[in-house]
């Protein structure tokens, strides 16, 4: 019988194609805001498109 292995959730793993699950967690927090922010700018984009387009 193999042992099968129990690993905490705050252990840092290696993953097969590079990195750990820190810096993986690291980038998905970063594209996430990297997406948040694109959003707003494009609602701020939208908005002035309006109010340019109800002046004329």
């Amino acid at each position: 019988m193999k042992k099968k292995m129990h690993l905490k959730p705050e252990t840092i793993q290696k993953f097969k194609w590079g990195g750990t699950s820190k810096e993986w967690e690291d980038e998905a927090d970063r594209l996430s805001n990297q997406l948040k922010t694109m959003e707003v700018i494009n609602d701020i984009i939208e908005k002035q498109d309006c109010e340019s387009d109800e002046k004329t």
